[in-house]
């Protein structure tokens, strides 16, 4: 059980990743590149980052208490 939520864990983090890329590069194909359009992609990378953060921090909480209650009812 633990095994498949830690693989679910990172395909949902590396989907997560991809849909963000897929999302800049359809958006920057038809596009001319300039300094405020690449902050921009920048800022949008940042948050991305910042989501994926969140979301590991939200699956490994969420995989302890499992492991803590399997644990508990081990015993």
């Amino acid at each position: 059980l633990l095994l498949k939520l830690e693989r679910a864990k990172v395909l949902s983090l590396v989907a997560m990743v991809l849909f963000a890329l897929a999302l800049l590069l359809f958006f920057t194909s038809a596009i001319e590149l300039n300094p405020e359009k690449l902050l921009l992609m920048g800022g949008f990378l940042v948050f991305v980052l910042v989501q994926v953060y969140l979301s590991a921090r939200m699956w490994n909480a969420r995989t302890k208490k499992i492991r803590q209650l399997l644990e508990e009812l081990a015993e």
